[in-house]
């Protein structure tokens, strides 16, 4: 069994764990343009992903997790744009996957980080999650790859989404 973490965003990331925990592949975001400077979500290239990923799952199972978009707020209201992109992401995961035969099922931030940040020292949710997803601290990782390593690990647990 093969269980697919994904936090949509231009910063966010895509990580496949195996059935024991262990981190099987992952990746930046595929966006076109340099990272720092994304121009949009490249997506054939997480059609890609999703074709590999299915096929190195083979019979075995895949559930895929993406972590559900939220509106983005800044002072004074919501950023449109800003959340239009994180619906945009979740969509193409969500369509490359689905195009395979695959359900992507949707978890909100609050649920995965209440079941797997209890107990991790720290206030700040985007540290304790970069924290477990590092080994405690000893792999230093990207805030998109935390919280993609965070969601695929919630996903162990049980979900909708099992082809």
């Amino acid at each position: 069994m093969r269980f697919v973490g994904i936090d949509p965003g231009y910063r966010g990331a895509w990580v496949v764990l195996d059935d024991s925990g262990r981190t099987v592949s992952g990746g930046a975001m595929p966006v076109l343009g340099s990272p720092s400077r994304p121009k949009g979500y490249d997506a054939a290239q997480i059609g890609e992903v999703a074709r590999r990923v299915v096929a190195e799952a083979g019979s075995g199972g895949l559930r895929v997790v993406c972590e559900a978009p939220a509106h983005v707020r800044v002072k004074g209201g919501l950023h449109a744009h800003a959340t239009a992109c994180l619906f945009l992401c979740a969509g193409l995961w969500q369509g490359a996957f689905g195009a395979l035969g695959v359900e992507v099922a949707f978890v909100a931030a609050t649920t995965w980080q209440k079941a797997l940040l209890t107990g991790v020292p720290g206030a700040d949710t985007k540290a304790r999650a970069k924290w477990l997803a590092g080994g405690g601290g000893r792999v230093e990782v990207s805030e998109g790859w935390a919280d993609a390593w965070c969601v695929a690990r919630w996903s162990t647990r049980g979900t909708r989404g099992t082809r």
